[in-house]
């Protein structure tokens, strides 16, 4: 089966809906789409999780798994791809690719890696939702090369005069979010 909307496509060779379970079966769909759609189907809890994610450009991904029709902790799928344009946080990438599983409450980013001001940026990512209103999240990320004009005036989202480039750093995080 093949859809199309627009230049978006993506093509899927099992999608069962099995309405007494809740869930949404998927198997071997890949294409180029745009997430919003995506998540909106899913449902409104999901749709707010991703809120500070932006795809400038759909990435091209293939996904495998069963998504919830209602309950966001009852999931198990894997999302592997990349893309163009990609912001979250502040933070721009113009290439990225990663690796996203998504199993009842947990969400792993794993393998992710893009160009990032003029470097290069990888890492992961995980999160734990106990709850529809609170997460706690863990990451490490590793950044060579980036550019710090740009950087700093994405972050702190002020004009600056900073020149020169992030050789190296090394960052993990653990923390909860409400």
């Amino acid at each position: 089966t093949r859809v199309w909307r627009g230049t978006q496509h993506f093509s899927i060779d099992g999608l069962q809906v099995v309405i007494p379970e809740r869930r949404t079966y998927i198997t071997n769909a890949s294409g180029t789409f745009d997430p919003a759609v995506i998540v909106h189907m899913i449902g409104p809890a999901v749709a707010h999780v991703m809120k500070p994610y932006h795809f400038k450009t759909p990435p091209t991904a293939r996904v495998n798994g069963y998504v919830p029709m209602g309950n966001p902790h009852d999931a198990d799928v894997v999302f592997e791809g990349g893309g163009g344009e990609f912001e979250s946080l502040n933070f721009r990438v113009s290439q990225y690719t990663a690796k996203v599983i998504w199993k009842n409450n947990l969400l792993t980013a794993t393998n992710a890696g893009g160009n990032f001001y003029g470097g290069q940026a990888g890492g992961w990512a995980h999160f734990v939702f106990p709850d529809l209103e609170h997460a706690q999240f863990a990451f490490g990320v590793n950044v060579t090369n980036a550019r710090l004009p740009a950087l700093v005036a994405d972050v702190t989202q002020k004009t600056n005069n900073l020149d020169g480039f992030l050789r190296h750093i090394r960052h993990q995080e653990i923390g909860r979010a409400h």
